[in-house]
């Protein structure tokens, strides 16, 4: 920002922070590389983590984000994918946008481990998941998150209504999603919902279909401090316990 004609104007340089971390930006160009597309461009604003959105990322919707971001990730681990998803700005403390992201991340990661994951299941996933109304977990006891996890089992399967084993591991799939979630207890946390859902899915993948589900142990949510009903010691995911 240049400094004003009138000396004895306030001069205020400009500060941007990281949407990502919420850290100061620091000026400076160089080629860089998105972390949810993996896009490389020029930027003039560097996080000092390395972070860095570039714009069709910065103003996608949090479907198009989910879609961008499982079709191009390198990433194995579901909760790290997870985790960086719900640190976009498009995913608020809670809503819709948390059910639409737990069957993409499941697929991703495998893909990422050597399983032959299509990109149109992945884009399949997100238009299945796109009906579950707010506050499903507590109006009809069907958590979108938990949902996702039999989501990512009907697609793997290939389960159709009138398949036998198909269907019913896809129908067990979500109730265990479900049953583990419930029994954390407390008021809703979306960000709980997710976490616990991928570890469900993958002692589910291991057991039932022998994929292994890469994910890190213990999980931890770095969202406590931005979740205003956050059970803090009573959630099995704050502090990385």
């Amino acid at each position: 920002m240049p400094a004003p004609d009138n000396p004895g104007e306030l001069w205020t340089p400009l500060v941007f922070y990281c949407s990502v971390c919420g850290s100061e930006l620091q000026e400076e160009e160089r080629v860089q590389k998105c972390i949810y597309c993996g896009t490389e461009e020029e930027c003039e604003w560097l996080c000092p983590h390395g972070h860095y959105v570039c714009e069709e990322c910065r103003v996608a919707s949090a479907e198009e984000i989910i879609e961008r971001t499982a079709l191009s990730t390198t990433e194995s681990d579901p909760a790290s994918i997870a985790t960086l998803l719900m640190r976009h700005p498009m995913f608020r403390e809670h809503g819709p946008a948390h059910h639409l992201l737990v069957a993409p991340v499941i697929l991703a990661a495998l893909r990422n481990q050597g399983y032959p994951i299509r990109k149109g299941a992945l884009r399949a996933a997100l238009k299945r998941m796109k009906d579950i109304p707010h506050a499903a977990c507590a109006t009809r006891g069907d958590c979108g998150a938990a949902v996702g996890v039999g989501c990512a089992v009907s697609l793997l399967t290939g389960a159709k209504f009138r398949s036998d084993r198909e269907r019913a591991l896809t129908l067990q799939a979500t109730a265990e999603a479900v049953r583990r979630l419930a029994e954390h207890g407390g008021a809703r946390c979306c960000r709980q919902s997710v976490y616990s859902a991928l570890e469900s899915a993958a002692a589910f993948l291991e057991r039932e279909l022998g994929l292994i589900l890469g994910i890190s142990t213990p999980v931890f949510c770095p969202f406590s401090s931005t979740t205003e009903d956050c059970k803090k010691d009573a959630c099995v995911y704050f502090g990385g316990r």
